[in-house]
């Protein structure tokens, strides 16, 4: 977890007020969007500033505050290359501090510590010092296929690396990012990997049977899990634990939770939620990890986008 080792942590779910969108206004133009959150009417969520862009955007990432998770900074990459840097520390007037070429092909970023991280796409992975977040500096780079989305288990980065399919790296260094595995997601077929987006989840070690009083016999491994969007090729499920050798697993299984034509799986996240259960222990606690994927299914002429929620 990033924050074991001081990075910060990206649940704030508490105080978080604002949230923050890019928008494309036309072939050369966007936007930055600042939304007010409101986390018991979601209805009552709106829009209350928008900051025009001259480029239009494809990914965002932003550096919060350590105290209180608020965001500072934001960063916009653009279909240009360009990376503008926004100052939100007052959300409703967010201002540009820099706009500058540091990028190839940028597809999704996200930021630890001191580092911004860009998937950026036939450029590989670039990494970029934004301690001073006005003045970026690029300090590191990993060539990759073409990376399509990065998620980061500290030190390890994991890219989703589109024909390249999943690529293992280490960031202890993020100034020497160091190649440590790679995993074709379709084994021994012939087709080529379409890996499109990856979420990754830490699964702590949980009863997994008991006998007839009670007593528990046996417990599930701790184990790092990496989930693959694949396109048309669904699902795929990784045990990241060992990160020098991945392992792929039983992916019809996975897709057997999938149905539909012509399945086109292009995201996933993951979310745990703990129930709590009554006084007394009528009702006992519960604890379940969901994997929610968008999707588009159905014939050419009528493609539906979809989400699907999986208790895995």
């Amino acid at each position: 977890s990033p924050t074991t080792w001081g990075l910060g942590s990206p649940n704030f779910r508490l105080t978080r007020a604002y949230g923050y969108a890019v928008a494309s206004a036309g072939s050369e133009e966007g936007s930055l969007v600042t939304v007010a959150l409101d986390g018991k009417t979601m209805q009552r969520t709106q829009p209350v500033a928008e900051l025009p862009l001259p480029m239009v955007p494809r990914a965002i990432a932003l550096k919060g505050s350590i105290v209180d998770g608020s965001a500072e900074h934001a960063f916009v990459a653009g279909a240009d290359g360009r990376l503008i840097v926004v100052d939100t520390s007052n959300p409703v007037l967010p201002r540009v501090v820099e706009d500058t070429q540091l990028l190839a092909d940028p597809r999704r970023m996200l930021v630890r510590g001191r580092y911004l991280y860009v998937a950026d796409g036939t450029g590989g992975v670039a990494i970029l010092d934004v301690e001073r977040p006005a003045k970026p500096k690029a300090v590191g780079f990993l060539p990759t296929t073409e990376a399509r989305d990065i998620e980061l288990q500290w030190p390890w980065l994991v890219v989703a690396d589109g024909p390249g399919g999943l690529v293992v790296a280490d960031v202890s260094d993020p100034e020497a990012p160091r190649f440590v595995s790679e995993l074709d997601l379709n084994l021994e077929s012939s087709t080529p990997n379409d890996a499109w987006d990856v979420a990754l989840f830490f699964q702590y070690s949980r009863f997994q049977a008991a006998d007839e009083d009670g007593f528990v016999l046996d417990r599930s491994p701790a184990r790092l899990m990496a989930y693959v969007a694949c396109g048309l090729d669904g699902l795929r499920a990784v045990d990241l634990t060992d990160p020098s050798q991945p392992q792929l697993l039983a992916p019809r299984a996975l897709n057997g939770t999938l149905r539909g034509s012509r399945r086109d799986v292009r995201g996933v996240a993951i979310n745990t939620q703990f129930d709590i259960g009554s006084a007394g222990g009528g009702l006992k606690s519960t604890e379940r990890d969901y994997l929610v994927v968008s999707l588009t299914t159905g014939r050419d002429d009528n493609r539906r986008q979809q989400v699907r929620v999986i208790n895995i």
